[in-house]
C-alpha cells in the first residue's frame, strides 16, 4: 500500500511565514512601524523634540526561543555609534529606551538618518530595524541661547518669587527642573536661581528619586516671533502661564498670569 502526502505551496509559505523573525518599534503603546526578515522597506519612526512619552520599545519575537540573552541596540549616524543599550532578558520581552535618552541626542542629530541596529545571541552579526529620525517642528525652532534666556526669565518672574519659599524649605534649593525636549541638562547651561545653578533632571530621575519639587514645561508654542509657555510648580501647585514677544530680536514677557489651585 502507497501512501501519498502532498504539501501545497501555501503550507511551505505558512510555514516560512511562522518562522521568520519579526519586529515592532513602539512610543510607549503607539505602533510606530512594524517589519520582518522577508520586508524590502526601510521603515522610518520620527520623534519630535516635544512629543510626550516614556519609553521607545522595541519588541523582537522568535517563535523558537524564550531563553533569557543579552541583547544590545545601537544607534548609528554617519557611521558611528551615536549611542549604545544593552539588556539582559527574556528573548521574547520588551527593550525600552527611556525617552531622556533620545532627548539627549537632539542637538548634534537633528534630521539625520539614525539606524537602529539590534544584536542578541541568535543574530550575533545583528540587523538593522529601522531608521530613527530627530526633528523640531517649525514652531519650536529656536536657538539654544535663547532658549536659555527664555527659561531665565520665566524663573525669574517677579510674581513668581513668593512661592519659592526657600528661607522656610532649604531643599528647594538648587531648583530642579524637569527636562523637556531640547530643555536638558546636556543643552542648557548657566540658568540659575538662588545664586547656584538650576539642576535639570529627567522625568526618569525624577521618579527614580522620588522628588516632589521641582518646576517643569506644561506647554511651548512658539511660532514666528511669539511664544506661548505655561511653567508649573508641584510643590505649591501653581501654573504660570507667559506669553513672550520677540522685540528687537530681545524676548521679552508681555503677558503672565499665576494660577493657584
Amino acid at each position: 500500500m502507497i501512501f501519498a502526502i502532498g504539501f501545497t505551496n501555501l503550507t511551505f509559505a505558512e510555514v516560512k511565514m511562522d518562522t521568520i523573525t519579526n519586529w515592532q518599534l513602539y512610543k510607549d503603546s503607539e505602533l510606530l512601524f512594524k517589519s520582518h526578515f522577508l520586508d524590502s522597506n526601510r521603515y522610518t519612526a520620527k520623534i519630535n523634540s516635544t512629543d510626550k512619552y516614556e519609553n521607545l520599545v522595541l519588541s523582537v519575537f522568535y517563535d523558537f526561543n524564550n531563553e533569557v540573552i543579552d541583547r544590545k541596540i545601537e544607534l548609528v549616524c554617519d557611521n558611528q555609534i551615536i549611542a549604545t543599550f544593552k539588556n539582559e532578558s527574556n528573548s521574547r520581552s520588551k527593550f525600552r529606551i527611556p525617552k531622556s535618552e533620545i532627548d539627549k541626542l537632539f542637538s548634534k542629530n537633528l534630521n539625520k538618518e539614525i539606524s537602529i541596529n539590534y544584536s542578541d545571541k541568535i543574530n550575533g552579526n545583528g540587523f538593522t530595524i529601522g531608521l530613527l529620525k530627530l526633528f523640531v517642528t517649525e514652531y519650536t525652532q529656536l536657538s539654544i541661547p535663547e532658549i536659555r534666556q527664555i527659561v531665565q526669565m520665566a524663573i525669574d518672574l517677579p510674581e513668581l518669587q513668593q512661592y519659592f519659599h526657600i528661607d522656610k524649605s532649604p531643599n528647594r534649593k538648587p531648583l530642579i527642573f524637569k527636562e523637556f525636549g531640547v530643555i536638558n541638562k546636556n543643552n542648557i547651561e548657566s540658568i540659575t536661581k538662588f545664586d547656584t545653578n538650576v539642576k535639570f533632571l529627567s522625568e526618569e530621575e525624577i521618579k527614580r528619586k522620588s522628588i516632589t519639587e521641582y518646576i517643569g514645561i506644561g506647554d511651548w508654542t512658539c511660532i514666528i516671533d511669539k511664544l506661548r509657555l505655561q511653567l508649573y510648580y508641584v510643590p505649591e501647585g501653581i501654573t504660570i502661564n507667559y506669553i513672550f514677544n520677540k522685540l528687537d530680536s530681545e524676548w521679552k514677557i508681555v503677558e503672565s498670569i499665576i494660577m493657584e489651585e
